[in-house]
């Protein structure tokens, strides 16, 4: 359950942060600034050097140099009011998933029922907390290996659940003549 939290709060958080911080590339005060400030700002953003502390520092010194201090502040406070809601959805968020783990794993363990009945309490789960199922249905991926074993836990993942072979048959000639297909293999090349 630890790890369906903390893969909830990265994904979510991670989405987010990628919003804001593609936010920073075009921020809404840099059209009023001169082409030659628009670069130092840019400078200072790809700093890879500058803590973000020593970021923050150097984008006030920089928005006092352009006359642009109220709109850089109005600008950065808004990306901490966002964070913060962010924040506060993503611990909604966290605390609503196991609840809805526990429905989730009812449903799928209840025996009592048609798999049709099955498939339509998990939709009704989701409707109720679209986002919730999102990461479930995530994690779960994530965890049982979804579709082919890849990356580096693929020889784990085929022994744990090992796909079978099973030999492909050749359509039949009659189902061929059915299809007509009977000419198809010759007409394309092959005999």
């Amino acid at each position: 359950m630890k790890f369906l939290i903390s893969l909830g709060l990265f994904a979510v958080t991670a989405a987010h942060l990628s919003y804001y911080f593609m936010e920073m590339f075009h921020p809404p005060f840099i059209n009023d600034a001169s082409w030659d400030a628009q670069h130092e700002y840019y400078d200072i953003l790809f700093n890879k050097t500058l803590t973000i502390t020593e970021q923050k520092k150097e984008l006030r010194a920089w928005a006092e140099e352009n006359h642009l201090t109220k709109e850089v502040t109005s600008f950065f406070s808004q990306i901490g009011e966002g964070v913060e809601k962010m924040n506060k959805n993503v611990t909604k968020l966290i605390h609503a998933l196991p609840v809805a783990f526990r429905n989730l794993t009812k449903i799928l363990k209840n025996e009592h029922q048609t798999m049709s009945q099955m498939s339509e309490a998990m939709e009704k789960l989701k409707a109720e907390h679209p986002s919730v199922f999102r990461v479930l249905d995530t994690a779960m991926k994530e965890v049982m290996g979804e579709n082919e074993p890849s990356g580096s836990d693929a020889k784990s993942q085929e022994l744990r659940y090992p796909i079978p072979r099973i030999p492909r048959r050749q359509v039949s000639h009659r189902v061929r003549r059915q299809m007509g297909l009977e000419n198809s293999r010759s007409i394309w090349g092959f005999k």
